[in-house]
């Protein structure tokens, strides 16, 4: 399978620049790729943060969260 932490990299690096289009294709193109796990959910939970898109930081947390209840990371 497909790793997803060059495009988590890439992500971070775009975000760094203020690329936050590219940032945010870099992650859903990382979930569509390599499957849905809770590192990505929580990166891309952060990405929306930085933005103040609230809803969709909670909703990806949440998803984190039903993927692996036992992992205190997911609650940010």
């Amino acid at each position: 399978p497909k790793q997803p932490y060059p495009a988590m990299e890439r992500s971070r690096w775009n975000r760094r620049f203020n690329q936050w289009d590219l940032a945010l294709a870099d992650l859903n193109a990382a979930l569509e790729s390599t499957g849905t796990t809770v590192e990505l959910l929580g990166e891309r939970a952060e990405f929306h943060l930085q933005r103040g898109d609230y809803p969709a930081a909670l909703a990806d947390c949440q998803a984190a969260f039903k993927l692996n209840p036992e992992r205190k990371a997911t609650l940010l």
